[in-house]
């Protein structure tokens, strides 16, 4: 006899349920005859015996519920040695299939006599399972919980069991954390409620790794093949980012195209505004970009009302209204033609635009610095910034410079290192540098004295993750033209195209562009010559070479030689630029532009160029003997030869001669000009020089040869190219060039205002005469300040009787002079700000007048308003 010790326990539970569901009349422990025999005889731990008794049941009757019952009580009765759950179950299944099949109700009551019916049936049904259950439960694994479902088929419990599988394929699916674990999850129970999460976590991990290469190609196939996913958003990032790295108008508008309800859609259409807004077509035109093209180039001038700044245009409309607390001090002095503004809206330092709108908002900003192409540099002690003016952040950090290079592309200098990004801020090269520049269409980049060369190729390259291949071998990089380069490494030089191809022989050991000559090329130690197209030039290797703007020379073997001749030269000086000399044993050949000549080698000569003036000088050789002096011009010209004891230059073209201490003019050819009777000649002067004789000034205007004679106390200076100033009875006055007089001689000073009248100073005031009707035009004048002079257009600021106006001398008074102050506040498009201050009011009137003295604006302050208003020029 087998002794158990939980038999009893489990047995007392299944009488008690027997007393439940046998039908018995009340709920205490079930009578003797209401529980089957087997469990009876289970509970006095005879499971022997128990077993005996089910066995003649079955054999009785085999489909007997009774005995699939009580089986399955003992295999699910965890001390009984047959314990086995599964086995239990089967059991119970099938005692409830035969009780459900039995048809006599005669048999059913038998059974009930016994205590089996269908409620006890389905309770011990249930026991089984959730013993099943908390099998699997306590395993926790997706394999366990299958198991229990696909075993319990039709358990009360399979939907908590497939909860808890779900959950736990989850928690084994973010274990290995692939796509792919996430795509069986979702294929394998596509109505878990984890399925959104797993879906989510699918995406991110497919994405990137459909995408991992960093590829541009990349990510537009992976939106090609999942348009609807939810990482669109991001996939067209960084498709915006890649496909625009060239920084032109083409690849944002194409982005637009083939993009166009993506996010940065918008973005794109910014910068390709801010780069080319001629290209962007009309359906693209927004209403604010029309506004912001409209508006960018208009004057803001600053008003103060009610406490707070705003701004008007140059038509005197209220373009930004009274919002501001503070603005930039400089806007009070000089208008700023930028297309933002800094402005102060309560604590805050704002960057606006001129529409209103706010770029930027920051607790400091120290400065804002257009750095092209629509990017902002904004400076800060503490992190500075770059923005796009539509308000888009491209970089923060510690910014010590930063510019544009290779027209679209920006550079960025982080404690004292170069980076090179694209211009929506994308990183285009890992790497850092010491400088940045650029030559031609290349990037030359330099570390350590040492550079290295990037193409435009190379960096579009970096769209399909193609990162360049930096060769630092550079010790110098240098234009040649405007396709190639020269190049110099330690041991090599040589000329290069965009492809890097060599235009010179790759043993090119040195490099060096002769202008109007060639390509010096330096090749097993000795100098080879080559066109500008690379051609080697039929002469022979050199050892060395000397040069000036018009002439080369080779040194072969001992002697010299001038290029393309066969004379041979002993020795050869580079006078200047445009001549130079060969040195024979018996002469001297002297090259100057395409002339020369020949002199003993005993001749002592001297250059002598022009100066005084802008533009190519000409030069004189000039040959002295005891009783002779000869000048050569470039053209290998004799120009004079005579006794001159002193010989100068005196403008383009011009040389002084003197002669027994008398000085004339003559021109590079060799014509006299000035005969030799003169005092003294200087002053040359826009095309005019003055002569002086017996103390007496007069001038020759070289245009046309004309001359007036000295008959003059002062020098004589040009008024205009009909009129000239000359000086006598203590007086200036305005003569012809034909020495006729044009003006009386009775004013202290004259000064060019325009062809028909002159400003002229008479008793220390000055007035306007106009000379042709003998008449002043505007008189007392105390002070008269050239404000601006541009083709022969003349502002000033006068004051005329203790007051201020503008004066222009083609349109007349801008501004009347009936104010205290008048400031240029426009630069170059000026807007004058006039002031009156009424005094006993202690109240000011300010008054804006257009280049046009159109009154565009007015306002009046009490005196604290207009403090706020005006320009602290300290």
């Amino acid at each position: 006899m087998i002794k158990l010790k939980h038999t009893k326990v489990r047995l007392l539970i299944t009488i008690v349920l027997f007393a439940l569901f046998s039908g018995t009349s009340h709920l205490g422990i079930a009578q003797e005859g209401d529980v089957p025999k087997a469990l009876k005889l289970l509970q006095k731990d005879r499971l022997d015996n128990a077993i005996k008794s089910l066995e003649r049941i079955r054999d009785r009757d085999s489909l007997n519920p009774e005995y699939y019952y009580c089986y399955s009580v003992i295999y699910s009765t965890d001390s009984l040695p047959l314990y086995n759950v599964d086995t239990a179950y089967q059991y119970i299944k099938t005692a409830l299939s035969h009780y459900k099949g039995l048809s006599d109700q005669r048999e059913r009551d038998k059974l009930a006599k016994d205590g089996i019916n269908e409620p006890i049936i389905s309770i011990q049904k249930r026991f089984v399972e959730k013993l099943g259950f908390n099998r699997a439960f306590r395993d926790n694994s997706e394999e366990q919980y299958n198991y229990y479902l696909s075993y319990y088929d039709k358990s009360y419990l399979s939907d908590s069991a497939i909860s808890l599988r779900n959950k736990a394929a989850f928690k084994k699916a973010v274990a290995q954390n692939t796509y792919s674990s996430y795509q069986r999850f979702m294929e394998t129970y596509p109505n878990a409620r984890e399925v959104d999460e797993a879906r989510e976590r699918f995406e991110r991990l497919y994405f990137d790794e459909r995408t991992k290469d960093g590829k541009l190609s990349s990510y537009t196939k992976f939106l090609n093949e999942h348009p609807n996913t939810t990482y669109r958003e991001l996939a067209e990032q960084q498709i915006f980012e890649l496909s625009t790295i060239d920084g032109t108008a083409a690849s944002f508008l194409k982005f637009i195209k083939d993009y166009p309800n993506s996010k940065w859609s918008s973005v794109a259409l910014n910068f390709a505004f801010h780069v080319d807004r001629a290209s962007i077509p009309n359906k693209f035109w927004t209403d604010s970009l029309k506004k912001v093209a409209q508006i960018e180039s208009e004057l803001l001038i600053p008003f103060y009302k009610l406490g707070m700044f705003g701004f008007f245009n140059s038509k005197g409309e209220e373009i930004l209204s009274p919002s501001f607390t503070e603005i930039n001090p400089n806007y009070k002095c000089e208008i700023e033609n930028t297309g933002f503004l800094i402005l102060d809206i309560g604590e805050d330092h704002h960057i606006i635009n001129k529409l209103g709108t706010s770029i930027l908002k920051k607790s400091s900003i120290e400065e804002v610095i257009d750095i092209g192409q629509g990017l902002l540099w904004v400076l800060d002690s503490i992190e500075s910034a770059i923005i796009h003016k539509s308000g888009e952040e491209i970089f923060k950090g510690a910014i010590t410079d930063a510019k544009i290079v290779l027209d679209n592309f920006l550079a960025i200098q982080i404690d004292k290192q170069w980076k090179l990004f694209s211009l929506t801020g994308k990183l285009l090269i890992i790497e850092s540098f010491d400088n940045v520049g650029q030559l031609n269409n290349i990037l030359v980049v330099e570390r350590e004295s040492i550079h290295a060369i990037i193409t435009i190729e190379d960096i579009l390259a970096t769209k399909e993750a193609i990162i360049p291949k930096l060769e630092f071998k550079f010790l110098e990089v240098e234009k040649y033209d405007s396709t190639k380069l020269i190049v110099r490494t330690q041991s090599s030089a040589n000329i290069v195209d965009q492809e890097f191809n060599n235009s010179l022989p790759p043993s090119t050991e040195d490099a060096q562009i002769i202008e109007d000559v060639g390509v010096v090329a330096k090749i097993d130690g000795l100098n080879r010559l080559y066109d500008f197209n690379f051609n080697s030039l039929p002469t022979a290797p050199f050892k060395q070479y000397k040069l000036n703007k018009h002439t080369f020379y080779t040194k072969r073997n001992n002697g010299w030689y001038k290029l393309y001749s066969d004379v041979e030269y002993d020795s050869v000086i580079i006078l200047s630029e445009r001549s130079s000399l060969g040195l024979q044993m018996d002469s001297i050949t002297f090259f100057v532009e395409n002339a020369s000549f020949k002199k003993p080698v005993e001749s002592i000569f001297k250059i002598i160029r022009d100066n005084g003036y802008q533009g190519e000088k000409q030069e004189y050789l000039v040959f002295n003997t005891s009783n002779n002096t000869e000048v050569y011009n470039l053209q290998g010209i004799r120009i004079y030869e005579g006794s001159a004891s002193n010989i100068s230059a005196l403008g383009p073209n011009l040389l002084v001669i003197e002669e027994k201490d008398k000085k004339g003019v003559i021109n590079a050819i060799g014509k006299q000009l000035i005969p030799f009777k003169m005092d003294g000649i200087a002053n040359y002067s826009e095309g005019t020089f003055s002569v002086l004789a017996n103390g007496k000034f007069g001038i020759f205007q070289i245009a046309d040869s004309s001359y007036i004679a000295p008959k003059y106390e002062r020098i004589i200076k040009p008024y205009n190219d009909s009129l000239l100033i000359a000086f006598k009875d203590d007086h200036y006055g305005l003569i012809s060039l034909q020495n006729e007089m044009v003006s009386p001689f009775e004013f202290e000073e004259i000064r060019y205002w325009n062809d028909s009248s002159a400003l002229v100073k008479q008793n220390h005031l000055w007035k306007i005469y106009d000379w042709n009707n003998e008449e002043y035009l505007l008189d007392n004048i105390k002070q008269i300040q050239q404000l601006t002079k541009k083709d022969n257009e003349i502002t000033a600021k006068v004051l005329i009787d203790n007051e201020y106006g503008i004066l222009n001398n083609t349109i007349g008074m801008i501004v009347p002079a009936s104010y205290n102050d008048v400031t240029n506040i426009g630069v170059d498009t000026p807007i004058y700000l006039a002031e009156r201050n009424i005094e006993e009011a202690d109240f000011y009137v300010t008054i804006y007048y257009n280049n046009k003295g159109k009154i565009i604006y007015k306002r009046a302050y009490e005196a604290p308003e207009y403090q706020k208003i005006v320009c602290d020029y300290n």
